[in-house]
């Protein structure tokens, strides 16, 4: 288990790219064994090490991205179109700040 961290803790103009890995390691450990596609041990730590290491806004993001990229469709609530999930992908691929 990784560490918890609050998204509340701190303003915006405050948060680093360190939190928002956190925030992204709390999020897969939260997920179900079940709703990835692939449950390679290697895989997994290899992503851990990764978002551990992310120094900069735009590679967290990208690690969300894998982390979304690993979910099964049946996760996602029916009303999350196609539409949104491009928007959510184009988001991450283009993310420079806490802001974004």
């Amino acid at each position: 288990r990784h560490y918890r961290i609050s998204p509340l803790c701190r303003p915006v103009h405050e948060t680093t790219p360190g939190v928002i890995a956190g925030l992204v390691l709390d999020l897969s450990d939260r997920l179900p064994y079940m709703a990835v596609l692939r449950k390679d041990m290697r895989m997994w730590e290899n992503f851990t090490t990764r978002t551990k290491a992310c120094t900069t806004f735009d590679q967290a993001a990208r690690e969300l991205l894998w982390l979304f990229k690993q979910l099964k469709p049946i996760v996602f609530d029916a009303n999350w179109n196609e539409k949104r999930a491009q928007s959510f992908r184009e988001e991450c691929e283009t993310c420079s700040s806490p802001e974004q």
